[in-house]
């Protein structure tokens, strides 16, 4: 064979180079490496590059051609980055290499792909990602303020949850309390928390005053009790734009009231134990509970006027004894509680016992929400014991207020209960799979799996599948994880398919048991759909290489590819599969970049030593792609196409089933179309020849159960060699 230069300039001489990198999409520069007197590389001359090229970086392909690039960019050796021994490592017979790297003076993204075709050239192949960046930081972004919204919401989760099944004193409940806050905090391993409370302080482990401090009043029945704080003792880190988030301050009050909350409900559930303990000693000491309970007492005759209160219904209200005396039970309802309170005294007095929440007037007028229980007494006395709960009523909405916000998200979001039934969801995420809520809530997030089916014909393995799901359940499980992240296939309600990047977050009691689940998706479809159109290109470019060497036209590589997906699909194979084999199966002569034109394009039967260089070029082609997982099957099909089924074809003698199943497609596919073409050395067949020929060798050179697919396809074969001649 001829020397690499002399290959390389018979490459450019017939124009092959040219038209490759004038018609890509994706810019391609062609570059020779230069040594130093150790073989080492010192430089590099560029030798050709594509319209593409140009647009991406900005060099005109006159000022790049022919120099080199220490002339061009004469800082390139002070870069941090090695570009010439990058460069060098593939052109000296290294392996493919891929690298990202941003270019300052267009600030754009490039994704850089180098391979050598053949020694001490190499081709730089550009693609721009700078779209794709930003969208990966804006999800970056995106997940890391979804994440500290995760937090808050869990954090509150937690604290109600310690809160509704508390049964020990007050104190302990702070503690803990306390103890969580930091979590909720964007930098927790540098945040402590302190609640000071009736002169008693529960601190986190990592608390200390500092000048970075927020704090909100803790309430008890209006009048402050204590204090929560949160304090950042090293100061924000030097990215951060302050100490703390608005959304944690207002996370912090929200904690606050809460608190308030708990400490009214300890106190006044003590006091009441207390006074129920007096009331059965004595009337004395019942009308001391009455005088000196928490809660406000009224009572009122079964016309509704009142004929007593105690001090705490005289504080609530900000009327005095005698005030209240002189009036009735209608005239302090708020007038949106009227039809509550009405129907509330009736009960009271046809059955003996009512309960609700509603609302009174004050003497200035503001409205105060109260939890009322009545008791009628013997005597016609109606008594009414009632607590107010304006702080509580405020939390919850608050709380409304902070799921109106999540459910305003742009962000799909979905929880569920341990056991993985949905319980909430929001508007985004019914957006992107089409549901309505009532078609979710309450039903388990499997209805979103489109069934192995679709994850075998899209090339994933049942075994894949069940290790996905099964991580998945793993992590969320494990308290010592508590979080998963990985791709998965939805399905839409209309059938159509998303893929979403999926974190799952789980909440956890106090014994390590699940709580609840928060699902976020987001939808990727758009990217990897740009993924898989961009490596569609690379694949057509790699195979026009091979093409146009042999003189073959780029209609010659689609209807290989298009009969080739035909068979795999008639035979049953998975969708993934039928689609890498019509990218890939046009690749099978890629080899033939390798073969001297002396001998590809001779008009002349080949001599044996020239026959058995020709035969090479599958191994040439298997070369070049080897060793990538996503290229195996092109692997396979440069190896294997010119295997025959009887075992007495080349490289290797592969017999039967031993040859790879996507080589033998495409061998019949390739046949059919060289028999069609006419050729230096033959005229062109026609399809029933063709059809003839391909019978006749079933057992010989072809699968047979294969030639059995493709006459029934014969027809097909035909309109699309006519349409793509």
């Amino acid at each position: 064979m001829a020397s690499s230069d002399s290959s390389f300039v018979s490459l450019q001489s017939h124009g092959v180079a040219s038209f490759l990198l004038a018609q890509a999409a994706i810019g391609i520069a062609l570059h020779k490496i230069v040594l130093d007197a150790e073989g080492r590389p010192i430089d590099y001359i560029t030798v050709d590059a594509n319209e593409a090229f140009e647009k991406m970086t900005g060099r005109p392909r006159a000022a790049v051609v022919g120099k080199l690039i220490t002339e061009v960019s004469p800082g390139i050796r002070d870069e941090a980055f090695d570009w010439i021994d990058f460069y060098g490592r593939v052109a000296l017979g290294g392996p493919e290499r891929t690298i990202e790297r941003h270019y300052a003076p267009l600030g754009r993204w490039f994704r850089i792909q180098v391979v050598s075709p053949e020694p001490l050239h190499f081709a730089a192949i550009f693609t721009d990602i700078s779209e794709q960046k930003k969208t990966e930081e804006a999800r970056r972004i995106q997940a890391s303020h979804l994440a500290e919204r995760v937090k808050e919401m869990r954090l509150l989760i937690k604290v109600s949850e310690i809160a509704r099944d508390w049964k020990s004193p007050l104190p302990e409940l702070l503690a803990k309390v306390a103890a969580l806050v930091p979590e909720a905090f964007q930098w927790p391993e540098s945040t402590g928390a302190r609640i000071r409370f009736r002169g008693e302080e529960f601190a986190s482990a990592g608390f200390r005053v500092s000048p970075f401090m927020i704090a909100e009043v803790i309430r008890v029945f209006g009048e402050m009790a204590g204090v929560i704080e949160v304090s950042m003792p090293e100061g924000p880190p030097a990215i951060a734009d302050s100490a703390f988030l608005p959304e944690e301050e207002n996370l912090l009050r929200t904690l606050s009231r809460l608190l308030s909350n708990f400490a009214e409900r300890a106190e006044s559930d003590a006091a009441r134990l207390e006074s129920d303990a007096a009331r059965l000693e004595s009337e004395a000491k019942f009308r001391q509970y009455v005088e000196y309970a928490p809660d406000a007492i009224f009572v009122a005759d079964e016309n509704g006027d009142y004929i007593d209160a105690n001090p705490a219904a005289c504080r609530l209200l900000g009327y005095s004894r005698e005030e209240l005396l002189a009036k009735n039970v209608m005239e302090l309802l708020a007038p949106e509680s009227r039809e509550v309170g009405a129907r509330n005294f009736a009960t009271l007095t046809a059955e003996g016992e009512s309960s609700d929440e509603l609302q009174l007037l004050s003497k200035d007028g503001s409205p105060i929400w109260v939890s009322l229980y009545g008791v009628a007494i013997p005597g016609f006395r109606l008594v009414a014991f009632c607590r107010d709960i304006s702080a509580r009523k405020k939390a919850e909405s608050t709380h409304e207020l902070y799921f109106h916000a999540l459910d305003a998200l742009d962000q799909a979001l979905i929880i569920t209960n341990s056991e993985g039934t949905i319980i909430e969801t929001n508007r985004a995420f019914l957006a992107l799979y089409g549901y309505k809520r009532e078609d979710v809530v309450g039903r388990n997030p499997r209805i979103l799996n489109p069934g192995p089916r679709v994850y075998a014909d899209l090339g994933h393995s049942a075994e894949d599948v069940q290790k996905l799901f099964g991580g998945l359940w793993s992590a969320a499980r494990d308290p010592g994880r508590g979080h998963w992240q990985g791709v998965v296939i939805n399905r839409r309600k209309d059938g159509g398919l998303v893929w979403v990047n999926l974190h799952v977050s789980s909440v956890f009691d106090e014994g390590g048991r699940v709580r609840n689940m928060i699902g976020l998706p987001i939808d990727i479809s758009e990217s990897r759909h740009r993924d898989l159109q961009g490596k569609i290109e690379l694949y057509s470019t790699i195979a026009q290489v091979a093409a146009l060497r042999d003189n073959e036209t780029g209609n010659h590589m689609r209807r290989v590819g298009i009969w080739a997906k035909l068979l795999a699909k008639s035979i049953g194979q998975p969708a993934r599969y039928c689609d890498d084999l019509e990218s890939f199966a046009p690749m099978h002569d890629l080899g033939k970049v390798g073969i001297l034109d002396s001998i590809l394009l001779a008009e002349r039967k080949l001599t044996p030593e020239e026959w058995a260089e020709m035969q090479k070029h599958t191994v040439l082609g298997f070369n070049i792609v080897k060793g990538k997982q996503e290229l195996e099957m092109a692997a396979a099909i440069t190896l294997s196409h010119h295997e025959r089924w009887d075992g007495t074809g080349y490289p290797r003698g592969l017999a039967g089933e031993a040859i790879p199943l996507s080589a033998r497609l495409t061998t019949v596919a390739d046949v059919y179309d060289a028999l069609r073409s006419k050729r230096s050395y033959k005229e062109a067949w026609s399809h029933e020849e063709a059809l003839a020929e391909i019978q006749a060798q079933a057992g010989r050179q072809f699968d047979p159960k294969i030639v059995a697919i493709f006459v029934g396809l014969a027809p097909r074969f035909a309109a699309v060699f006519e349409e793509l001649q």
